[in-house]
Formats: C-alpha cells, sequence, structure tokens
C-alpha cells in the first residue's frame, strides 16, 4: 500500500495470473517510487486447499515532469529582497522523511543577465513521521537579489536521493511566452534639489531623489559580476568573478567604485 492508494486500487490479476494495471491507474514517483503486491495463490477442488503468499515489487521510473505554472509577484524591487513564490508540479518528492532535497533557481532577464536568488525553500516542509504531513512539492520560495531589466525567465533545479535509489536531479522553466516573467521595478524620482537657478556653463550638482535606482553596488548578486580590482585600466575585460554574496562589506566597497566604470 503507499498512502491513501491501496494496490487493488492500480492493480488487477487477469485470468492467466498476470499482473495488470487498472484502466484508470495513476502513478506519481514524487509520491510514491515502488508499491508492493500481496499475491495469494490457493488450489481448487481440494480439501484442505494448499495455499502459497508472495509480494511483487513494481519499481515506479521516474520522468522530469516539473512544470512552473505560477510565479508571484511578478514586480522586484530593483534593491533585492523581493520573496517569490513560484507555484507548479511535482518540485522533489511529497515525503517529507527525504532530507536534503535541494533547490537552486536562475532567473535571467531580456538582457541576457542572470541572478541567483537567495534562500530558496519549499513553502510547507512538511514534518516527517508518525503524525507527519507531507512536503508540499507545489509551491517554493525564493528572495531576489538587488538587479535591474526585465522579462526575466526563471528555470528551477530539484536535487534529491530518495531512498534505495540513485541521486536524482531535474529542471523545468518558466518561460517569458508563457507569461511567467518577472522584472525589476521601474526607476521613480520623488525629488530634485538644487536644481535651481543653476549656471548655464553646467557644473552645478543636482540631486536626485527616488527609488528602484538599481543596486547600490556593481551587480552583486549577478552571475556574471565582477570585482573593481579586476577591472583594468585600459577598460578590457575583467578576469575573474565576483560572486553572490551581497553581504560580504569588502566586496561592496569596491563594488562602489565600479558604478564609475564606461560599462
Amino acid at each position: 500500500d503507499a498512502g491513501d492508494v491501496t494496490t487493488s486500487d492500480l492493480f488487477i490479476i487477469n485470468d492467466s495470473g498476470y499482473v495488470e494495471l487498472k484502466a484508470e491507474a495513476a502513478f506519481d514517483y514524487e509520491t510514491e517510487t515502488e508499491y508492493y503486491i500481496r499475491v495469494k495463490a490457493k488450489e481448487s477442488g481440494r480439501v484442505p486447499a494448499n495455499e502459497i503468499i508472495s509480494y511483487v515489487k513494481v519499481k515506479i521510473i521516474d520522468i522530469n515532469d516539473m512544470e512552473i505554472t505560477a510565479i508571484s509577484p511578478r514586480e522586484l524591487s530593483a534593491g533585492g529582497g523581493t520573496v517569490v513564490t513560484i507555484t507548479g508540479k511535482d518540485f522533489g518528492p511529497v515525503n517529507a522523511g527525504i532530507p536534503d532535497v535541494g533547490i537552486d533557481a536562475v532567473y535571467k532577464g531580456s538582457d541576457g543577465i542572470k541572478y541567483i536568488p537567495t534562500s530558496c525553500s519549499f513553502v510547507d516542509e512538511g514534518v516527517a513521521g508518525v503524525g507527519g504531513r507531507n512536503r508540499d512539492n507545489t509551491r517554493i520560495k525564493c528572495t531576489t537579489v538587488a538587479g535591474v531589466g526585465q522579462n526575466h525567465e526563471w528555470s528551477v533545479k530539484i536535487g534529491y536521493k530518495p531512498a534505495k535509489d540513485s541521486y536524482r536531479e531535474w529542471t523545468t522553466t518558466g518561460y517569458i511566452a508563457d507569461g511567467l516573467s518577472t522584472s525589476y521595478n521601474p526607476p521613480a524620482i520623488t525629488s530634485v534639489s538644487n536644481a535651481e537657478g543653476m549656471s548655464t556653463p553646467g557644473g552645478d550638482l543636482v540631486t536626485l531623489t527616488g527609488e528602484n535606482f538599481g543596486p547600490l553596488y556593481k551587480d552583486c548578486g549577478r552571475v556574471d559580476s565582477q570585482t573593481c580590482e579586476n577591472y583594468p585600466e585600459d577598460g578590457s575585460t575583467p578576469k575573474y568573478a565576483c560572486g553572490n554574496d551581497c553581504n560580504d562589506e569588502a566586496c561592496n566597497a569596491e563594488a562602489l567604485a565600479c558604478n564609475r566604470h564606461p560599462d
């Protein structure tokens, strides 16, 4: 048996003694990876009748049937910190007793820049053991990083190792064409200071105040972000990436100066 579904709901033994699937049988690897069928054979026409009981194991084959069906919210703060809920199906096993289910997510805008969100987890991890509850494998939440751009396409990768089985890793993507894209909010100016009586030759300092002016540092959190020290004086391509730890004060301090780079 598996949960509330019994083997008699899924299998039958035909007149020839073969095990067959019922026409309405539905299987989900993320719910149950294998079934044990109890078969009892009994002689007829003999008293007392001899009988034997045996078990047949049926293993379910895993396929990549993950799917993203919704993303909310779709408008992101340019400063990061927006908690996005990704809804879909078959995001890994429902059995809360299977530990260390890994979730990796990436979102890429129409400009080709990739971002890696932080703190991705299941909305409901479930509770293992007797009296527990299944993991909700239909909803994932991730926290976005600071960035810019629009029409981000999201990809989610789930990795886990079911009991008595090899490691599984599957990927699914929410495509822009399906209306599943996100976008960072555009900049908005709320006030302008020192804009009156400006000198005709120029040179006056004007202060613009607002929100969503983009990251405070140079692309910290981008997959292809760079450290300041690796921006050569001649403006050529930097040598290596800064990484994704946006809480790294040293990285941020260097990255602030990167805003002066011509790109």
